[in-house]
């Protein structure tokens, strides 16, 4: 992939081993302002590919108007695995009650096995 320009929309944050990449200057970065632009970037050849997860790639590619087929998304396993974090504003009413009981849940489902088979369903 050396020589390659990812599309990294505004604001996102590339899985760790592709920022290493773009840093050392082996992959190039084009920074639209969306997904849409990535999808129509990629069909233009103005960039050579976009990370995103499944659920997002699929509504990115059929929301930016490309034709189908245009662009492909692979069907092996994902590049990375990304941790996602739950937020809440200081100001949120029960924000701090809300997070305690979704931590206690969460906890709860990586304790009886359920969080595993989520994630891999």
């Amino acid at each position: 992939m050396k020589g390659s320009t990812a599309c990294v929309p505004l604001g996102w944050s590339p899985p760790k081993k592709l920022e290493e990449a773009i840093k050392s200057g082996a992959i190039k970065k084009a920074e639209p302002k969306d997904g849409s632009t990535c999808v129509k970037m990629l069909e233009a050849e103005r960039a050579d590919f976009f990370v995103t997860d499944e659920t997002q790639g699929k509504a990115t590619i059929k929301a930016s108007g490309v034709a189908a087929g245009a662009v492909v998304m692979a069907a092996v396993p994902p590049l990375a695995d990304n941790s996602l974090y739950l937020i809440v504003g200081k100001s949120f009413t029960g924000g701090k009650d809300l997070l305690v009981k979704f931590n206690k849940g969460l906890a709860a489902l990586h304790a009886n096995g359920s969080y595993d088979k989520i994630v891999k369903a």
